[in-house]
């Protein structure tokens, strides 16, 4: 630590040049200059000056150089100097300087007494806190269907853990819960809490299928959260795969989740969880994948009036969403109408191709000289390859 006192100020005003500068040396009570002393508070020859708020200071050719200089330097060598005895340089110099950079400005020089520095030991105590993940746990009825709801509950914690110094309470640590797109988050609030636990006010956000919020918690606190959402289309015959997380505030180190970048404030928990390394390895995370949302495949008679001598009829068998892979739904047909006779015999088994959601299953009628009455041909879906579940299961054609 230093100290800077007796700051002394000499503005020179209207003084169009001043090319050696001026000598400011630091003398004893008896007026001694001690030039040998390297001691600052016994000798010192160092001045300072500011000239950025002077029009053309470090642009104009003989304006003082540099423009600023507020860390001192010798005024014996070196000092606040500008302006020239010379010809040029000014309007009207007749190599006196007049008109020079100087000319109607007032130009700054001040010094003061440094002070010997002291060195003080500063003790700085690191807040420490192991932020975890405990658990998310899913709570929902099976089958998993579209439009159906899950409840996430997901415990945090401030572990309290003297062997590896976390004791420190923390303020503004980040809670994140996130699921995927078609998951629509429509609550989220504590609902149990051991300790001190404090969630900041305006600080929880929900953007469908993500909830964020900042927390306060004491040193060995827990915190459960409740989330429930709800089941969109687009996870049909998919895995929701969830996690949650807990994040570090500024100013805070958290023994396995901190990124040795100091640059700005943590926002990413992966990146922190990874610890300066390529892998993540912390209690920071958690992640969850029991919830598997069914995939209904349904059959339609989407043209269910056939009629000879020529006119057919359709089913179409439909997916909710579209697999990677082919799905091959089986079925069985009855009804009033004869395969073979009133009809080509259908085969049994229909395929999906992989990223389809449809396929048609025609219905071929077969002309006769018969007058008949109505039939029908009734297909019923029995069962389908990857997990797809069957409803409804059974759909009509008619034949006049």
């Amino acid at each position: 630590m230093k100290l800077f006192a007796a700051e002394v100020h000499f503005p020179f005003i209207d003084m169009e040049i001043n090319p050696n500068g001026i000598i400011l040396e630091l003398t004893n009570s008896a007026y001694a200059v001690q030039t040998a002393s390297t001691d600052p508070t016994v000798y010192s020859d160092k001045v300072s000056w500011d000239d950025s708020p002077i029009t053309g200071a470090g642009t104009l050719p003989r304006s003082s150089n540099p423009a600023v200089q507020t860390t001192g330097v010798s005024s014996a060598s070196n000092g606040h100097k500008w302006g020239a005895y010379g010809t040029t340089g000014g309007s009207g110099n007749s190599g006196t300087g007049g008109f020079d950079f100087g000319n109607e400005k007032t130009l700054d020089t001040y010094t003061y007494i440094e002070a010997t520095p002291v060195n003080q030991p500063v003790a700085i105590n690191i807040a420490v806190a192991d932020l975890k993940t405990t658990s998310i746990s899913p709570a929902f009825t099976n089958p998993v269907a579209i439009g159906s709801t899950v409840t996430y509950t997901v415990v945090v914690e401030n572990v309290n853990n003297s062997s590896i110094g976390s004791t420190s309470s923390v303020s503004g640590a980040g809670f994140r819960f996130a699921a995927p797109a078609g998951f629509t988050i429509s609550s989220a609030n504590i609902t149990s809490f051991t300790g001190t636990v404090v969630q900041q006010p305006g600080s929880a956000s929900n953007t469908g299928n993500a909830f964020t919020s900042r927390l306060d918690m004491s040193s060995g606190s827990t915190a459960t959260y409740t989330i429930v959402g709800t089941i969109g289309t687009a996870l049909a015959g998919r895995t929701i795969a969830v996690e949650a997380s807990m994040l570090r505030p500024a100013d805070t180190t958290d023994p396995d989740a901190t990124d040795p970048n100091t640059a700005g404030t943590p926002t990413d928990p992966h990146q922190e969880c990874k610890n300066g390394t390529a892998n993540e390895t912390c209690n920071n995370i958690a992640y969850n994948s029991a919830v598997n949302v069914n995939n209904y495949v349904s059959i339609v008679a989407s043209t269910p009036n056939a009629s000879e001598p020529s006119t057919g009829g359709a089913f179409t068998i439909s997916i909710q969403n579209a697999s990677t892979n082919a799905t091959v739904v089986s079925y069985t047909v009855s009804g009033s109408a004869l395969a073979g006779t009133d009809y080509t015999a259908l085969t049994g088994t229909a395929t999906i191709p992989a990223g389809s959601t449809s396929v048609v299953v025609p219905v071929n009628v077969i002309d006769d000289q018969i007058v008949e009455g109505t039939e029908t041909v009734i297909v019923t879906l029995n069962s389908a390859t990857n997990g797809v579940t069957i409803t409804p299961t059974a759909a009509l054609s008619a034949f006049p």
